[in-house]
C-alpha cells in the first residue's frame, strides 16, 4: 500500500511540475492579420482579414463578403457584430444574427492556427 502511495505522489508531483512549465499562449497574435477559416461542414474556405475593430470575411467558393465589428472581451474571447454583406450573393445574414453579437471563444491555439467555438 505504501508503494502505491509513494508512486502516486511522485506521479502527481511530476505532472504538476510539467504543467507549470508550459508556455502561455499568446492570443494577441490573432487580434490582427489574415487568416483562413476551413469549414468542416461544407469544405469551404473563408479568408478573414482582421484589424483593431473590423473583420472582413470572404467566402472563396461563393464570393460572399461579410463585415463585422470585432470587440475583444478577454484575452481569448471576442464578439462579432455583423453589419454589412454583399448583395449579389445567395448567402444572407439572417436578421437575428445581425441583431446579436456572435460570441467566440478560442479553445486551442498553436503557432499556426486556433480552434474556436461560437
Amino acid at each position: 500500500m505504501k508503494l502505491i502511495d509513494i508512486t502516486l505522489f511522485f506521479f502527481f508531483a511530476i505532472l504538476l511540475s510539467c504543467s507549470s512549465t508550459q508556455k502561455q499562449t499568446d492570443y494577441s497574435k490573432f487580434r490582427q492579420g489574415k487568416f483562413e477559416l476551413h469549414s468542416k461542414y461544407d469544405n469551404s474556405v473563408t479568408l478573414i482579414q482582421r484589424n483593431d475593430s473590423i473583420q472582413t470575411e470572404y467566402n472563396k467558393s461563393t464570393g460572399h463578403v461579410v463585415k463585422a465589428k470585432i470587440k475583444w472581451t478577454s484575452e481569448c474571447e471576442y464578439e462579432l457584430q455583423y453589419f454589412q454583406q454583399t448583395t449579389n450573393s445567395t448567402d444572407i445574414i439572417v436578421p437575428f444574427v445581425q441583431a446579436r453579437p456572435l460570441k467566440t471563444k478560442i479553445i486551442l491555439a498553436t503557432k499556426q492556427y486556433y480552434v474556436f467555438i461560437a
